[in-house]
Order: C-alpha cells, then structure tokens, then sequence
C-alpha cells in the first residue's frame, strides 16, 4: 500500500498573512502602509521623493483629489482608479483584491476577460502605464 504524501505548503505564512489583513480598519491605513512600503523596498535611495504626489503622478489625477479619495472625504466609482492605484504601488493580486475590499469595490474576477488581462499584469508586475497600453491594445 502507498503511503499518501502529506502536502508541503506552508500554512503559517497564509494564516500569518490573513491575520495581518483583519488590521487594517480603512483604506486609508492599508494605503498609508502600502506607501511607506513600497517606499523602502523600491525608491531606497529616493525614499523622500515617494508620497501620494507621486501617486497621483502616476495614475493622472490631481493630489488633492487623491488624498480625498484615501481619505474617504470624496468617494469615488471609478474602481480602475483603484486598481491603478494599486497597480503604482506595486502590489501582488492579493493586496489588489484587500484594497478593492476596503474601498469598496467589486473584486476582480477571472471570468471576466479584462479583469483577467489585469490579474495576470499584476503577476506580471506591469506599471500603469503598461497596463493602460495593453487594454487599450486589446480594446479592454
């Protein structure tokens, strides 16, 4: 009789994970603390020079508009204004799917073709622009 093998995931990093997801109580924390993030893991040597001006640089709105948004004084329904915001910061599908959670958003859904184009540019870890480029190529 053969002996089943026993998975070899480790679960402690994706309860770890999914505790670290039920702090954060806004989306304006979870977008604070991406920011810093994503500061010193990307702009090491600019680290002053990464704020939400920078943000809102990246994905074509005005920084007050921005902080508003965070914030949650001004709402928006523009969730690609969202995904773009993701998409600046860099962060994985994961963090994309939170962040649509606590806005909130419609989660992405890879039944949908272009929500599929935008997962699988998220693994690829394309720029807003790349991601502007390749749905306006594709008609998406």
């Amino acid at each position: 009789m053969k002996k089943i093998q026993q998975p070899t995931y480790d679960y402690s990093k994706l309860i770890a994970s999914k505790k670290k997801e039920s702090q954060y109580k806004s989306f304006a924390t979870f977008i604070d603390e991406k920011i810093h993030a994503c500061r010193e893991s990307h702009y090491d040597g600019e680290a002053r020079n990464f704020n939400r001006s920078t943000l809102a640089k990246m994905i074509g709105i005005d920084t007050s508009t921005l902080t508003k948004i965070i914030n949650g004084s001004q709402g928006t329904r523009k969730r690609d204004l969202i995904i773009a915001l993701c998409f600046a910061l860099q962060l994985n599908e994961s963090d994309t799917a939170l962040a649509l959670d606590l806005y909130p958003m419609a989660p992405l859904n890879s039944y949908n073709l272009r929500d599929l184009v935008i997962i699988q540019a998220l693994h690829d870890k394309a720029s807003v622009k790349q991601l502007d480029d390749i749905l306006a190529t594709h008609n998406l």
